[in-house]
């Protein structure tokens, strides 16, 4: 067995999740991880997300429960494997992934995808750090991201926030959010450590500062 693999006894799982998967929250500033936040394996954390929830984690909690989190890991039974070759893999092909911040069409992550299909389709959606809540009365669509408000979406217009933090795996919500329900020109963007948006007017495209609860549309 190598040294990377961890494999649990069924009573060792049990204390496992006993002890680090009540609800029990790690909390960098006023972010929190919830233990529910454990993601599908299928869909493993990878490039910011993954480096904005192992920042968050960092300090707070074991190595294996960090692995086990992000999603590096495979069930046999009753038995979990953690992949700890994976993750490391991932946290360093993170690391040396180059964002251009000027491009106006980044490329939407997966967790993106479905979380533009939650909100088009008017329903409750929840996959890693990242939830979608329809509110029937108001028919509005709340986005959290480590649940936090990102975002409110109606079916006429878009409010945004920063969550408290204005972070890289926000920034890349926002704009996945504006380029499947906003204008054609609609993004988020940071020049000189500031957060600016760029918006569609009567007079064509418009660049404003960001203001968490700015509204589009």
């Amino acid at each position: 067995m190598s040294d990377l693999t961890v494999r649990l006894t069924d009573a060792e799982r049990d204390a496992y999740i006993a002890k680090h998967f009540e609800k029990r929250n790690y909390t960098n500033s006023s972010e929190t991880v919830w233990a529910e936040n454990v993601c599908d394996p299928a869909t493993p954390l990878i490039g910011s997300d993954l480096l904005e929830s192992v920042r968050l984690m960092t300090d707070k909690v074991s190595r294996s429960i960090m692995c086990h989190i992000c999603g590096y890991y495979t069930e046999e039974g009753n038995k979990i494997k953690l992949h700890f070759t994976n993750f490391y893999m991932a946290i360093l092909e993170a690391k040396n992934e180059v964002i251009d911040d000027t491009d106006p069409h980044p490329t939407m992550r997966k967790i993106e995808t479905q979380m533009n299909a939650a909100i088009s389709n008017k329903e409750n959606w929840q996959s890693a750090n990242t939830s979608v809540s329809f509110n029937e009365e108001e028919n509005v669509s709340v986005v959290r991201l480590y649940g936090n408000k990102i975002a409110e979406v109606g079916d006429t217009f878009i409010r945004l926030f920063d969550g408290g933090h204005q972070t890289k795996t926000t920034k890349s919500r926002l704009n996945a959010i504006l380029a499947e329900h906003g204008e054609s020109n609609d993004r988020v963007f940071q020049k000189s450590f500031d957060w600016f948006v760029t918006m569609n007017t009567a007079q064509g495209p418009s660049t404003v500062p960001f203001f968490s609860s700015m509204r589009l549309g």
